[in-house]
């Protein structure tokens, strides 16, 4: 009995069904080759972790802004990229570009922060109801800007303060105008009984495949609650900026016409029921630059022939508190001198006229 030993390894990231063919031949057989022989075999998918690269500390100056690339991949998901400073005066968010971090801190800020990068899989997924409404998305925007075919709305329960939580109850790949977004209610079934019940109304987030995020949306046309084969056309919905400047944030104005939240600075669409998040973190060093000082504006002055006149100064630095100043006539017909924050102007004796 003869036996052999083949090595198969499928194409890396491969996953679903394969069939080998074999015959076996002997030279010493006089029949030839053997009839053929199948083996099937059945590759298993196996979620790939998400790749994001490490980021090198960055030193920068004061007042100045910063682009950092960020490297991220993932071969069976999509990723939504998030990112904080442990610095509240170093403001940090992902541009247009999605691989582009900008680090920007506070005017006239310097010092040290913490910058944490996460890169997180997109959970998409639901199970089916029987229940079921049905919500026609007329316009969806970010910034004002459309969102593009590829990009997903999803929808989920609301908690006590109208934020999204939970796992996925709903959602739709957006195709354009009239989108039809699915959502699930509970049709009382066990796995059923987190869906939406009758009188609920869903909140919903948008994935951006450009930028590489998720966002709440903040902003949308009145929803009906949740009714079994309910139909709704709805005509927006939108990730807009929040007083705070946050887009898709939840800061709103009081009656006393502040910007405040009810949401935990720690709030995130990243943070929970979604899949697996890598981390990096790296840190920012912001340099001190001297601020030139700023002198405050004096009027034209008019003094009388032979008499001295003497004029306040002031000056603000972000930088000093004290200042010494200086003054000179580019004439020579006014002779100048200073005293403190005091400048003193005589002018020639008997002139009269104009002098700089």
């Amino acid at each position: 009995l003869a036996q052999w030993t083949a090595e198969y390894t499928p194409d890396s990231n491969f996953n679903g069904s394969d069939v080998i063919k074999y015959k076996v031949v002997n030279p010493n057989n006089e029949n030839g080759a053997s009839e053929e022989a199948t083996i099937s075999i059945n590759i298993t998918p196996v979620n790939d972790l998400p790749v994001l690269n490490p980021i090198s500390n960055i030193v920068m100056d004061e007042d100045t802004v910063n682009i950092v690339d960020v490297y991220f991949d993932d071969p069976d998901s999509e990723l939504a990229l998030s990112a904080t400073s442990s610095n509240p005066s170093m403001t940090v968010k992902f541009t247009e570009s999605s691989n582009s971090l900008e680090l920007q801190p506070d005017n006239n800020s310097y010092g040290s922060a913490a910058i944490t990068v996460t890169a997180t899989e997109v959970n998409f997924n639901f199970g089916q109801s029987t229940a079921q409404a049905f919500y026609f998305i007329t316009v969806a925007e970010i910034d004002g800007i459309s969102i593009q075919d590829g990009d997903h709305i999803i929808a989920y329960k609301q908690n006590s303060f109208g934020l999204p939580f939970g796992n996925p109850i709903g959602g739709a790949v957006w195709s354009g105008s009239n989108t039809d977004v699915v959502v699930m209610g509970d049709d009382g079934s066990e796995y059923t009984s987190e869906y939406l019940h009758v009188g609920e109304t869903p909140v919903f987030r948008i994935y951006s495949q450009s930028l590489n995020q998720l966002f709440d949306v903040n902003n949308n046309s009145e929803l009906n609650p949740f009714e079994n084969l309910g139909i709704q056309f709805v005509d927006n919905l939108l990730v807009s900026y929040d007083c705070l400047g946050t887009l898709g944030g939840h800061a709103y104005l009081d009656t006393y016409g502040d910007c405040v939240s009810n949401i935990s600075e720690d709030y995130s669409t990243t943070d929970d029921n979604q899949g697996t998040s890598i981390t990096q973190l790296f840190s920012v060093d912001v340099l001190p630059v001297n601020d030139d000082p700023i002198l405050t504006p004096i009027q034209d002055i008019l003094i009388i022939e032979d008499e001295s006149t003497t004029v306040s100064l002031s000056a603000t630095d972000v930088d000093y508190v004290s200042f010494t100043y200086t003054a000179n006539c580019t004439s020579n017909i006014i002779s100048t001198s200073i005293d403190g924050n005091l400048l003193i102007l005589t002018g020639n004796t008997d002139f009269y006229g104009e002098g700089i």
